[in-house]
């Protein structure tokens, strides 16, 4: 029971993140002021291995520990191979929707890297 009350006492936001698999939601939490766990809510028509989600899922919350812009840096993708990292699900679609402003990513790990930085920028 205490463990609930602990939890209740982080400040969160939740982002909506269009991928290639469809929409991922991103949860933000922090606890006085300070990023302190990041929370991925995976949906049926995400085409990643569960182990691999939930994996992502606690490194990034203990990347969050670190310096955050490095943490940024780490996941950060692009299109370009050459120069970082895009899910094999990235399509035209998510570039259009990107290109549109919408919150597209290309990979989970750089959805979650955009929405730390809209996290910082919001600091």
């Amino acid at each position: 029971m205490t463990d609930e009350l602990e939890f209740d006492k982080f400040e969160s936001k939740t982002y909506k993140v269009y991928t290639g698999c469809g929409n991922i939601y991103i949860t933000v939490c922090r606890e006085d002021g300070q990023i302190v766990k990041t929370i991925l809510h995976r949906k049926s028509n995400c085409r990643c291995d569960l182990t691999f989600f939930d994996a992502l899922n606690r490194q990034t919350s203990f990347m969050t520990n670190r310096e955050l812009e490095q943490t940024i840096e780490d996941l950060q993708g692009n299109d370009l191979p050459k120069e970082g990292h895009y899910c094999h699900n990235y399509n035209i679609s998510v570039k259009g929707r990107i290109k549109s402003g919408e919150l597209g990513a290309y990979s989970c790990a750089d959805a979650i890297a955009k929405c730390l930085k809209l996290e910082v920028l919001n600091d």
